[in-house]
């Protein structure tokens, strides 16, 4: 991957892999793809997983290996290449590929985006072409700026001086634009007391080459896609199943009765719960009888009907943010406070935890064992405080139960109950 070139069958198949895996596919099923493989492979920020794409990750590398020719003369394998090969220019146009090895195979494919993607550092003028060499910074050349009816003739940029060491300004005036003289303005005329030109990396500040770069120029973003809520589903501190699924509401992609009728796996998109309304994303969170009944139950009445009635996005965002607030000047959900034995949340866990439940528990997580303990002493009417409930619970609180509204972790309620059963009276 790093150092040969891959044919594209050879990625696709690496891809297919990585797909069946993501969407749990086994060789007796195929797993349901939530969301397209092009979507998956954009950024995080711009509402994918940042997935690869693995033929232009490999073009990436090759890249960071031709600018390495270019730039690190005093290495070994640099010389071996270029005395192999015949490399007898700084730059070349094009790299001969006759009986060559896959490096050089794949070099030579990626070498037209490499070299467009070079760009002059001006010292002594000598090396750097005037009419065809990048050295502005410009998208195009200067000569296919000015669209000469016959190609220019070859030139350094040492040779636009004049002999007092600064630009020849009535020579250029007469060949090039107004806006191309103030960007060769910009840049001090070359000294031959300098060292030679160098090249160096156009699309970073600093110059430098990095495989990050590349691999965006390969993959241009899309920057009317980034939003910022998608980074804050990606920073907060809750399990990754947890952002995952948060991820998946804000790309409605869950598979909800609406999603499987369209996808022809089902008759009807109408909701089996409440038999009410089609279930959409927005219906199973929160429109649905079951969630909506929790909600209300732990909603202050105040935020409550815009709680209700707010987008799928911006509800999500209402429960994300650092204030948590539903409406202006409302100082938000009782749940971002420390949690305390007369709050909501706390309450409702206490009457969820009163029904009469025949459950099995098969496993519990570790973590989940502290707050089952302190759930079945404060079921046993011990009195406990904000501080010695352990950070588990009202981080569980705070994030997990806005999004799975009935049950925030159905094995943490099964297991106090349990302790609770197991408890001397």
């Amino acid at each position: 991957m790093q150092s040969s070139w891959l044919p594209k069958g050879v990625c696709a198949e690496m891809e297919k892999l990585v797909r069946r895996f993501v969407w749990g596919s086994e060789q007796a099923s195929h797993g349901i793809h939530l969301i397209s493989w092009d979507s998956i492979q954009t950024d995080m920020s711009e509402g994918g997983l940042g997935f690869k794409d693995l033929s232009k990750q490999n073009s990436a590398f090759l890249m960071k290996i031709g600018f390495q020719l270019i730039t690190d003369e005093n290495k070994l394998w640099v010389h071996v290449l270029k005395h192999k090969y015949k490399w007898r220019v700084m730059l070349p146009e094009a790299l001969t590929t006759g009986s060559c090895s896959r490096l050089w195979k794949g070099l030579s494919t990626v070498w037209p985006l490499l070299r467009n993607s070079l760009c002059w550092n001006i010292r002594n003028g000598q090396f750097a072409e005037f009419w065809h060499d990048n050295w502005l910074n410009l998208e195009n050349s200067i000569a296919h700026i000015c669209e000469f009816a016959t190609p220019p003739n070859p030139a350094p940029v040492a040779s636009f001086v004049t002999d007092s060491g600064q630009w020849d300004w009535v020579r250029l005036a007469s060949l090039v634009p107004q806006y191309v003289l103030k960007k060769i303005a910009a840049l001090p005329p070359p000294n031959p007391s300098l060292e030679m030109d160098s090249l160096s990396w156009r699309w970073e500040e600093n110059q430098r080459f990095s495989t990050r770069s590349a691999y965006r120029v390969l993959c241009p973003r899309v920057l009317e896609n980034a939003h910022s809520f998608w980074r804050l589903i990606w920073a907060l501190q809750v399990p990754q199943r947890i952002r995952v699924f948060m991820w998946l509401v804000m790309r409605e992609a869950l598979l909800t009765n609406v999603e499987r009728t369209r996808r022809h796996m089902a008759h009807s998109g109408l909701c089996r719960v409440c038999n009410r309304e089609d279930e959409d994303v927005l219906h199973a969170l929160r429109g649905c009888s079951r969630p909506r009944f929790v909600w209300l139950s732990m909603l202050p009445s105040s935020v409550s009907s815009l709680f209700m009635s707010l987008p799928l996005k911006e509800w999500v965002l209402a429960n994300i943010t650092a204030n948590g607030s539903c409406s202006r000047g409302d100082p938000g959900w009782p749940i971002n406070s420390p949690i305390l034995i007369d709050n909501a949340p706390v309450i409702a866990i206490r009457n969820l935890l009163s029904y009469n439940w025949e459950v099995e528990v098969r496993h519990i997580g570790r973590a989940a064992n502290g707050v089952a303990d302190s759930l079945a002493r404060m079921m046993r009417g011990a009195q406990l405080e904000a501080k010695c409930l352990p950070n588990h619970l009202w981080r569980l609180q705070r994030h997990c139960c806005m999004i799975q509204p009935v049950y925030p972790s159905l094995s943490l309620f099964c297991i106090t109950k349990k302790k609770i059963a197991d408890m001397v009276p």
